[in-house]
């Protein structure tokens, strides 16, 4: 065991294979006598438990390396060799800005989302790294990364990010849908837990085009996908996705499946390897425009910067609502999804002290992300922002008043014990009968604060006083029918 100690002390932690193979060079011994001295090693040398690499590997570490730099690199890189799918989450909230949204991870990370032998299933994965912490629960949405950390990181960006990868996919689907390639309405899309063999694609849809249906049956085959963005996506940057189809192609009885993956643009090794799995390779650019893709450039720091934008160049932040106001397809749709974003320009237009969008607050270590942070006449208000069709799920009122609102205004109080505090709710989707119920109850009952909710009737009301046009402009394309 000494020996083993002495190669650790040298090299820091490692893989047991790694660790067998340095005693036996080191040492002259075999193979055999060196796996021996790794298996009955003992406390100062410890196995990291439960995590799955390659060869049945156990990760080796000394006690005193537990939790430091060289424990956390040395581990990226194994899983980086021998233990892909815990890689995978860590490429993909670090490409994704240090944070990812919880309903889209899945669909980066090549473990299944329901059981598969020989396969660890991606909620024990995610689990595994936040005990090891190198990620942690960011919020009740978002993941964030604590290893390795990305500098700048901001959960705005990724915001822009994820909205950016949602229009893309979403017009993508469209476009699909307008050629008879997909089924009509049928696509299930980025947020929407798009699940195909298992596993979670950034899209997914049934299609009845020759040769993909089963003529015999009736039943369809399926368009599969995902979605990266990077200026030239690498081989690294892909291979989930590749890894992900070599073990679908594997099943039984499993429709016939075009896989399609889009992306920026690609690098010629990334390409090259696509083309021969037999994926279809989408470029942003050449499928819709370049105009398109400038647009969708410029939307992640919109996002990113929308309160200081508002705030600062407020022409530049109209400017650019009308400017995807007038692109065809999906991306016309943006208004919508900057529902927030309008809002918070509405409170800048009636006058606000100050305002801020997406405020991240924490207290007793739970954060709350706020909407829209308002200060005006001596009072904060806390706007929660619902830009939907649908009436709002009664479900999430619940919470929203017996978790969110009680948390959010003590962490106020702690920082600004006299300040009055209001919360609103403001749902385009309107609210079902019971909903309201709750909600007048809630107000009669509430004397700390006060509580008002809004339809998308009453919100249009106030931005057409206010002459707020892309408030009004941001409505009507929420209610919008979907063409």
């Amino acid at each position: 065991m000494k020996r083993a100690l002495e190669i650790l002390k040298e090299n820091g932690p490692m893989l047991s294979g790694k660790l067998a193979n340095l005693l036996q060079l080191k040492y002259g011994i075999s193979n055999v006598v060196a796996r021996k001295i790794v298996s009955r090693a003992t406390s100062p040398i410890h196995k990291l438990k439960n995590i799955s690499f390659e060869k049945n590997q156990k990760y080796i570490y000394l006690q005193e390396q537990f939790n430091s730099d060289i424990f956390f690199r040395n581990l990226l890189s194994a899983f980086r060799c021998s233990s892909r799918c815990y890689y995978q989450v860590v490429i993909a909230i670090r490409n994704n800005g240090g944070f990812i949204s919880k309903k889209v991870l899945a669909s980066y990370v090549a473990a299944p989302v329901e059981n598969l032998t020989k396969h660890k299933r991606y909620d024990l994965i995610v689990a595994d790294l936040i005990k090891l912490e190198f990620i942690q629960e960011y919020t009740d949405e978002y993941y964030q990364l604590l290893f390795p950390h990305v500098i700048g990181t901001d959960v705005k960006n990724t915001k822009g990010i994820e909205l950016a990868k949602k229009t893309v996919v979403d017009d993508f689907c469209d476009w699909a849908k307008k050629l008879n390639i997909i089924a009509y309405n049928s696509a299930k899309t980025f947020f929407q837990c798009a699940n195909f063999a298992k596993f979670q694609w950034a899209f997914t849809s049934p299609s009845y085009i020759f040769n993909i249906s089963d003529i015999n049956t009736g039943k369809p085959g399926f368009w599969i996908g995902d979605i990266v963005l990077a200026q030239k996506a690498d081989i690294e940057d892909i291979q989930f996705f590749l890894d992900k189809i070599d073990v679908i192609r594997n099943f039984k009885n499993l429709p016939h499946f075009i896989p399609v993956i889009i992306a920026d643009n690609y690098t010629k090794e990334a390409y090259k390897l696509l083309k021969k799995k037999g994926v279809v390779c989408a470029q942003i650019g050449n499928l819709f425009s370049n105009r398109y893709a400038n647009t969708l450039r410029e939307l992640i720091p919109i996002i990113k910067n929308a309160s200081a934008i508002i705030s600062g160049n407020p022409e530049n932040f109209v400017e650019y609502i009308n400017k995807i106001a007038s692109l065809e397809g999906k991306m016309g749709n943006l208004i919508g999804d900057l529902f927030e974003a309008n809002v918070g320009y509405y409170f800048h237009l009636i006058g606000c002290k100050y305002f801020e969008l997406n405020k991240i607050i924490k207290y007793n270590g739970v954060k709350k992300e706020i909407d829209v942070y308002v200060v005006r006449d001596g009072k904060i208000k806390i706007v929660e922002c619902k830009g939907i069709r649908s009436t709002l799920d009664h479900e999430y009122v619940k919470k929203w008043l017996s978790d969110n609102i009680p948390t959010i205004y003590k962490a106020i109080k702690n920082k600004n014990s006299n300040e009055i505090v209001e919360f609103e709710l403001w749902s385009t989707g309107g609210y079902i009968d019971e909903t309201k119920r709750l909600l007048d109850e809630a107000i009669k009952n509430t004397h700390k604060y006060s509580i008002k909710y809004y339809n998308a009737s009453e919100i249009k009301m106030m931005a057409k006083e206010s002459r707020c046009h892309v408030l009004e402009k941001s409505i009507d394309t929420i209610l919008a029918e979907t063409v």
